[in-house]
C-alpha cells in the first residue's frame, strides 16, 4: 500500500512538473473533472435508459395500435361475411376474423423482419404451419389463468442466441363461428378434414394470442444511436463546465491554498513570523485565521522553548557545582563547565563514564546502579583518596531522570569538590578559636545580641560582671541585666535605627545586687551571608571613671563652698562626700595633735549624727591609747581596712551611744611626715576595696587642705599651693584654659599623657594639640562651654610624637566676675588602651585575619560607596573577581602553612599593584575581589589588569630553597554598563572569571551583555 502511494506521489510530481502545476492543483483539477465526468456518465446512463425505454414503448405502442387496427378490420370482415352469407369454403374460412388477423400479422411481420415479428397463435392450429411454441404456450396459459389481463411482456432468448422481448395479447372469441358452432353435417368435407370439429369456440372463449417478438439488439441499437447524439452535446457542456469550474477553483481555492502552503513552508523552515491573509469569511478564511493562531502559538512556544533551553544551558553550564547527565549505559549526555574544570576532562559527550574514570570506587558504582533503579542517593561529606595519595572531599548526589513514557532514562550526578571548604572550615575553626581567645582576653564585657534582644554569646568578662555563667546568659533578654531595663531597650533600638551607639551609659547589675556603671558601645553587623542582623556590644566599666568624675565634682563643690562655709561645715561636707562615694553609712573626721598622741574629735557625717550615733565628743581630746582599732591607722601610720570588725580581738574604745561598726576604712592625712588628721568611713554594705581607699584618701587630703586654708585665710598663696597639690597629685589629667582657649594650667599627668613638659603647654591654644579633622567637633563642644554646659565625651589628641591619645573628657565652664565665660576646666581619663582594644575587635570583624585585606563584610560597604561615587562622578567602576590558577597543587604539595604564606604574598602584590583608593578584598580560599574606580575607559582597565597579571605571575619564594609560580584568572564587569545591584555585579564578575578559566587561564575576561542575560 505504501509502495502504491509512493508511486502515485511520484507520478503526480511528474505530471505536475510537466504541466507546470503542483500536485494539489493537479488533484483539484482532476477532482473537478472527475466530478463532472461522473455527472456526465450518470446523465448519459439515464439518457440511454430513457432512450431504450422510449424505443421499447414506441414498439409496444405500434403493436397495440396494430392489434386495434387488426381487431377492427377482422370484425369488419367477419360482419361482412355474415351479412352477405358467404359460402363456407376453404377460401372463405380464411377470411374469418381470427384467420384474417393471422394473415395480416404475417404480412406485417414480413415488412419489418428485423424490428417486429407478429404472429397469431391459436389454441388449435389455424393452418398446417402454425402452432404455439413453448413461449406462446406459456403466454396462452398465463391468459387462461388471468382472463382480465390484456397483455404480457417477457424477455426470452432464441436458439441462435438472439434475445427478444416477447409481447403477447389474448384473442377472445367475439362472435360465433359458422365452421365451429354450426351443424357439422353442413360443413364441407374438405373443411372437416382440414379443421377438426373440436376446434370450434364459443363466444367469449380464448381463441389464441397475438404474439409480437421485439429484437433486443435492435432496441439497444436505436437507444445507443440516441445516446451517441446526446453525448456530443453533453461533452461540449462538460468541457465548458470543466474550464469554468477549474478557473474559479484556481482563483478562489488554489490561490488561497497556495498562500497557506507558502506560509506553512516558511513556518516549517523556522520563519515564525510567517502569516497569511485570506479575505472573506468562508472556511478557507477560517483556516487561514486558525493557521495564524497556530503560528502565533508555535512562535510563542518556540521563544519559550528557546528561553527554557538557554536557561537550562546557563544553569547546567554555569552551575556552581559540577553536574553531568548520563544514559542507562553511563554514557555522557550533558555536562557542566564546572564538571570539566574540576575533573580536567574535555569532549566527554557520548563516552562512557567508567572509560574516562576507571578508578571510580565500587561504592560510587553501587550508587549509580541504585540511581538507575529509581533511587535518589546522596552523600554530604565523602572522603576520597586519589591515586597520588592526596585526599579530596566531595559532596555528591545521584538522581534518576525519567523518559517521557515513564521508565528511568538515566541518572544525573551532582558533585561538589568541598576540599577547599573543608580546609576553610578548619581554618575557620582555628580562626574562631583565635577570635574566641581575643574575646575572652578582653577585660570588658562583650555581648552578641539578636534582633529580638536576646543574648547569643558572651565572654568571660560578662560572666564576671553579672555573676551568671554563659549558659545562664545565652537566650535571656539583654535588657534584664540593667538597673533600668527600659533605658537599655531604648539604647538597643537606637542601634538598629542609627547603626551604632557610642558611650551609652547604663548600670549593669551583678547577681549579688551590685550595680556597675558602664558605657556601652554597640554596632550592627551581619553574618557571613549578609542576612542575619545582630548587635555586637562592648561595655566599658567606668566605675573608676565615674568615681573620678564624682570626685572631681565633689572637689569642686567643696572648693566652691569653702569660702562661705565654716570649718565644721567643710569637714562635714568632706565626710559626707567620702561616705556617699564609697557607699558608707557612717563617717568621721578627727585631728591629731602635733604630739601624735592626742586625737581631737571634730565631726561626723550628717547621716551618722542623724541616724546612728548619739555619743558626745565634738571638740574633745581623746588619747590615742584609749582609742580602739579605728585609730590603728595612726599607730601603723597607714590606711587601715577592717572588713570584719566583729572578728577583731582588740576592738574597744567606742564611747556609749556610738554607732555599731560592721566594717570600716580609716586613712591618715600626712603633712611633712606627720599625721595631722584621720578620715574614716564605715558600714559599707560590701567589703571595702582599694578604690574606696583612694576616694577617702583624696577627700581626707582635700578636707585638710581646706582646713589649712581656713586656718590661714590671709595666706592665699599657701591655699593656692594646696589646691595645686591636689590637682597635681590627681591620677587623671587636668587642663584649664582661659576665655581665649589658651592653656593656663595643666597638671603633670596631663602633660605626660601628651608627651610634653607642663611649661611647654602653657599659653598655647588647645587646638594645637588636636588633629585637624577633629577641630570642627571641638568647636561645637566649646560652644557648649560658652553656654555654661557641663559635658562628658570622648576626645582624641595628638601627642608630641604624632600618635593618638584618646581620652574621656569631663569639662565644666568657668565663669568670670560678670558671670560670663571665663574659661574651662576639664579632667581627662586615658582611653587609648581601650580604643586600641576596640580597634582590634573592629579589625577582626572587617578584615581577613590571614592577609589583613578587607573581608566580605567590609567589601560590601566599600562596593556600595564605590557605586555611589561612580554614579555621582559619572565614571566607570570595574568589579573584578580573581581566582588563583595553580594554588591548590601548591597547597596540597607544600602544606597549608606554605599556602598561607603564598596567599599573604599574593595579597601584598595585589595591594602594591592597584592604585590608591582601589580596594583589594579576600573572600576566602584563593578568591579575591578588586574594586577599581574612577576609570575613564575600558582600555584603562585592561592596562591595569595586564599589569596586575604580570605582577602575580612572578615567582614566589616559599622558603630559602623552594619557589613556585602561579597565575590568576580574572572576571570583570563594568558599571554602569552592567547596571546591576552589588550582589549581581559580584555574580557577573564571578561568571566572567569562569569564562576566563575556560579560555585558558592567566587572563581576564569582561562580561558581555549576552553573557549576563
Amino acid at each position: 500500500m505504501k509502495s502504491t502511494d509512493s508511486q502515485g506521489h511520484r507520478l503526480g510530481d511528474f505530471i505536475g512538473k510537466g504541466l507546470g502545476i503542483s500536485r494539489l492543483q493537479l488533484k483539484l483539477w482532476l477532482g473537478v473533472g472527475a466530478s463532472l465526468l461522473i455527472g456526465l456518465t450518470v446523465l448519459q446512463i439515464e439518457h440511454y435508459r430513457v432512450a431504450r425505454a422510449e424505443t421499447m414503448e414506441t414498439l409496444l405502442a405500434e403493436a397495440r395500435a396494430l392489434r386495434t387496427v387488426l381487431t377492427a378490420s377482422s370484425r369488419v370482415y367477419h360482419q361482412s361475411f355474415l351479412n352477405h352469407g358467404l359460402p363456407l369454403a376453404c377460401e372463405t374460412i380464411d377470411l374469418l376474423p381470427t384467420h384474417a388477423l393471422a394473415r395480416i400479422a404475417e404480412e406485417l411481420g414480413k415488412q419489418r423482419p428485423d424490428e417486429l415479428q407478429i404472429q397469431v397463435v391459436g389454441l388449435e392450429r389455424l393452418d398446417q404451419n402454425q402452432g404455439p411454441d413453448d413461449t406462446d404456450a406459456d403466454a396462452i396459459a398465463y391468459f387462461a389463468q388471468h382472463p382480465t389481463s390484456s397483455e404480457r411482456l417477457a424477455q426470452v432468448s432464441a436458439s441462435d442466441g438472439r434475445r427478444f422481448y416477447h409481447y403477447a395479447q389474448p384473442i377472445w372469441t367475439e362472435a360465433y363461428c359458422l365452421a365451429c358452432h354450426g351443424d357439422p353435417q353442413q360443413v364441407p368435407a374438405n373443411i372437416r378434414d382440414r379443421y377438426s370439429p373440436a376446434s370450434g369456440f364459443h363466444e367469449g372463449d380464448l381463441r389464441g394470442i397475438m404474439s409480437l417478438w421485439l429484437p433486443i439488439d435492435q432496441i439497444e441499437q436505436r437507444a445507443f444511436e440516441h445516446f451517441t447524439r446526446s453525448l456530443r452535446d453533453h461533452l461540449v457542456v462538460f468541457l465548458l463546465l470543466f474550464i469554468v469550474g477549474g478557473t474559479l477553483l484556481q482563483h478562489f481555492v488554489i490561490g488561497k491554498l497556495r498562500h497557506l502552503q507558502n506560509a506553512a513552508k516558511a513556518l516549517a523552515n523556522g520563519q515564525y513570523a510567517a502569516r497569511v491573509t485570506v479575505a472573506g469569511n468562508d472556511e478557507l478564511a477560517e483556516l487561514a485565521n486558525d493557521f495564524n493562531r497556530m503560528a502565533d502559538s508555535i512562535a510563542l512556544r518556540d521563544r519559550q522553548l528557546a528561553e527554557s533551553e538557554e536557561r537550562l544551558r546557563l544553569f547546567v553550564g554555569y552551575a556552581p557545582v559540577a553536574l553531568a547527565m548520563f544514559d542507562r549505559d553511563m554514557r555522557y549526555l550533558a555536562v557542566s563547565r564546572r564538571w570539566l574544570l574540576d575533573y580536567g576532562v574535555a569532549d566527554v559527550i557520548g563516552r562512557s563514564h567508567y572509560e574516562i574514570f576507571p578508578e571510580v570506587p565500587d561504592r560510587w558504582k553501587d550508587a549509580h546502579r541504585r540511581g538507575l533503579a529509581g533511587e535518589v542517593v546522596q552523600e554530604a561529606d565523602d572522603r576520597f583518596e586519589r591515586r597520588d595519595g592526596s585526599v579530596q572531599w566531595q559532596h555528591w548526589a545521584v538522581r534518576p531522570w525519567y523518559r517521557y513514557d515513564g521508565p528511568v532514562g538515566g541518572i544525573v550526578i551532582f558533585t561538589e569538590d568541598i576540599t577547599d571548604r573543608k580546609q576553610a572550615e578548619d581554618a575557620l575553626r582555628r580562626a574562631n578559636r583565635y577570635n574566641r581567645g581575643l574575646l575572652e582576653a578582653s577585660l570588658d564585657p562583650l555581648v552578641v545580641i539578636d534582633p529580638e534582644g536576646l543574648i547569643k554569646d558572651v565572654n568571660a568578662a560578662t560572666e564576671a560582671s553579672t555573676g551568671y555563667s554563659r549558659t545562664e546568659l545565652v537566650g535571656t533578654e539583654f535588657a534584664s541585666y540593667f538597673s533600668n531595663p527600659e533605658r537599655a531597650r531604648a539604647g538597643y533600638r537606637q542601634v538598629f535605627e542609627q547603626g551604632q551607639v557610642r558611650d551609652y551609659d547604663l548600670e549593669l547589675m551583678h547577681r549579688d545586687g551590685r550595680a556597675t556603671p558602664v558605657l556601652y558601645n554597640a554596632s550592627v553587623y551581619r553574618d557571613h551571608d549578609g542576612d542575619d542582623e545582630r548587635v555586637f556590644a562592648a561595655a566599658r566599666d567606668v566605675t573608676h571613671l565615674k568615681r573620678l568624675t564624682d570626685m572631681l565634682k565633689a572637689r569642686l563643690r567643696l572648693i566652691d563652698g569653702a569660702e562661705t562655709r565654716s570649718m565644721e561645715e567643710v569637714l562635714r561636707a568632706s565626710v559626707d562626700e567620702a561616705a556617699a562615694l564609697t557607699g558608707s553609712l557612717i563617717g568621721f573626721y578627727h585631728f591629731l595633735e602635733p604630739d601624735q598622741e592626742t586625737l581631737v574629735l571634730q565631726t561626723w557625717s550628717t547621716r551618722t549624727v542623724r541616724e546612728f550615733c548619739q555619743a558626745e565628743g565634738a571638740g574633745l581630746h581623746y588619747p590615742l591609747s584609749a582609742a580602739g582599732v579605728w585609730a590603728d591607722c595612726v599607730r601603723q601610720r597607714r590606711a587601715i581596712i577592717q572588713n570584719d570588725y566583729a572578728a577583731l580581738p582588740a576592738r574597744h574604745g567606742l564611747p556609749p551611744g556610738h554607732a555599731q561598726v560592721i566594717r570600716e576604712l580609716v586613712v591618715p592625712v600626712f603633712r611633712n611626715e606627720r599625721i595631722v588628721a584621720i578620715l574614716g568611713v564605715g558600714n559599707k554594705p560590701r567589703d571595702y576595696e582599694e578604690s574606696d581607699l583612694n576616694i577617702v584618701s583624696t577627700f581626707a587630703d582635700l578636707a585638710w587642705d581646706i582646713v589649712e586654708r581656713k586656718r590661714a585665710q590671709d595666706a592665699l598663696s599657701e591655699s593656692e599651693s594646696g589646691y595645686r597639690r591636689i590637682v597635681e597629685t590627681a591620677h587623671e589629667g587636668i587642663w584649664a584654659m582661659d576665655e581665649r582657649h589658651l592653656t593656663t594650667f595643666v597638671n603633670p599627668r596631663m602633660a605626660a599623657l601628651l608627651g610634653y613638659d607642663p611649661s611647654d603647654m602653657l599659653g598655647r591654644p588647645v587646638e594645637e594639640f588636636m588633629f585637624p579633622e577633629d577641630l570642627e567637633m571641638h568647636g561645637e563642644r566649646m560652644q557648649a562651654r560658652h553656654r555654661g554646659e557641663h559635658e562628658q565625651y570622648e576626645r582624641r589628641f595628638c601627642r608630641k610624637d604624632g600618635t593618638e591619645l584618646w581620652t574621656l573628657v569631663s569639662a565644666v565652664a568657668i565663669q568670670d566676675a560678670q558671670q560670663g565665660f571665663g574659661g574651662s576646666f576639664a579632667m581627662f581619663t586615658d582611653l587609648t588602651e581601650i580604643k586600641e582594644q576596640q580597634r582590634r575587635l573592629e579589625q577582626m570583624a572587617h578584615f581577613d585575619p590571614l592577609t589583613g585585606l578587607p573581608n566580605r563584610t567590609l567589601l560590601a560597604d566599600r562596593l556600595r560607596i564605590a557605586l555611589a561615587h561612580a554614579r555621582r562622578e559619572e565614571c566607570l567602576l570595574a568589579v573584578c573577581y580573581l581566582d588563583l590558577d595553580g594554588f591548590k597543587p601548591v597547597n596540597d604539595t607544600y602544606g597549608h602553612a606554605a599556602g598561607d604564606r603564598l596567599l599573604i604574598a599574593v595579597a601584598g602584590r595585589l595591594t602594591q599593584s592597584v592604585r590608591e583608593g582601589d580596594t583589594v578584598a579576600r573572600l576566602g580560599g584563593d578568591e579575591f575581589v578588586l574594586l577599581m574606580g574612577n576609570l575613564a575607559s575600558r582600555d584603562e582597565c585592561e592596562h591595569l589588569l595586564t599589569r596586575l597579571l604580570a605582577a602575580i605571575s612572578e615567582p614566589y619564594a616559599l622558603d630559602a630553597e623552594t619557589s613556585v609560580a602561579i597565575s590568576a584568572s580574572i572576571g570583570v564587569t563594568l558599571y554602569p554598563f552592567d547596571h546591576a545591584d552589588p550582589d549581581t555585579l559580584l555574580r557577573h564578575a564571578d561568571l566572567a572569571m569562569y569564562q576566563a578559566k575556560q579560555a585558558g587561564r592567566n587572563g581576564f575576561r569582561f562580561l558581555e551583555s549576552d553573557d549576563a542575560a
